[in-house]
């Protein structure tokens, strides 16, 4: 089933311009051009009062705002305590399903296209079951910036960790878990709840939104203000909250459970 948008959602309109050019301070103070405007973001945010915020932001081209909404290809069903819905279906206020079995909020959803040609990145395409029964139930495309929580075996002997978000690009097997690179563009989503958290995407556990606990050491102060601009009800990077699992790159995860 589907839900309809929350009311209001076509009403409470606001869209942004692209913000105003300038320069990124490199690590060694020296000056360095902006990277170029080049990708669109659709976002819908959650308002104190309930109702629903729209912004469109032209953005850099920088992996941290393609993490920001390449997750979940359009389609894709999030499981929520009415049943599973499409994730382009699914509005800021709506209520996920939890790995845990309890339920968080959508506060903002993050779209955007990756089309094909030079430097796009490749989607990953799960086969039924690649995983495991129901694991994922049918065909699943993911994006980038998928992530999934799994519980390797004998990590929490190695680790103390039992388990751990992988992206899911780096499980791919060449079988079951297959790069794509689809002959149009696809049209991309990925939600940030009330806490970090994963949820049921078709079968699979990917996790919601999260930057990275340190990503914001990492970046110019301009670069670090314009992608907090696509969050309005955020002020800083602890607004984000915590991991809640850590996150274990295929390579680091082979290295682990080969030892």
């Amino acid at each position: 089933m589907t839900t309809q948008p929350r009311r209001g959602l076509a009403a409470d309109t606001t869209s942004t311009v692209p913000a105003e050019s300038g320069r990124f301070a490199r690590s060694d103070r020296r000056p360095r051009r902006e990277p170029s405007l080049s990708r669109v973001i659709e976002a819908a945010s959650l308002r104190g009062d309930g109702g629903v915020e729209l912004r469109r932001h032209s953005v850099p081209d920088h992996p941290l705002f393609l993490d920001a909404a390449g997750a979940l290809a359009r389609g894709t069903l999030l499981r929520t305590p009415d049943g599973p819905v499409a994730v382009e279906d699914l509005a800021p206020g709506d209520r996920l399903v939890t790995v845990e079995g309890d339920t968080v909020a959508i506060l903002w959803i993050g779209s955007t296209t990756i089309a094909p040609g030079a430097g796009a990145p490749p989607l990953t395409r799960v086969m039924p079951e690649a995983f495991g029964p129901g694991r994922p139930a049918g065909d699943l495309l993911a994006g980038p910036a998928a992530r999934r929580l799994h519980a390797p075996p004998g990590l929490d002997r190695l680790s103390g960790t039992a388990r751990v978000l992988t992206p899911l690009a780096d499980l791919r097997d060449g079988e079951g878990v297959i790069a794509v690179t689809p002959p149009g563009p696809v049209r991309v989503h990925q939600v940030l709840t009330e806490r970090h958290t994963a949820c049921d995407a078709g079968g699979l556990m990917l996790e919601t939104f999260h930057p990275g606990l340190r990503t914001a050491e990492t970046l110019a102060p301009e670069l670090r203000a314009r992608f907090l601009s696509l969050f309005p009800h955020l002020t800083d990077f602890a607004g984000f909250g915590p991991l809640g699992w850590p996150r274990v790159s295929g390579e680091t995860l082979a290295r682990l459970t080969a030892a």
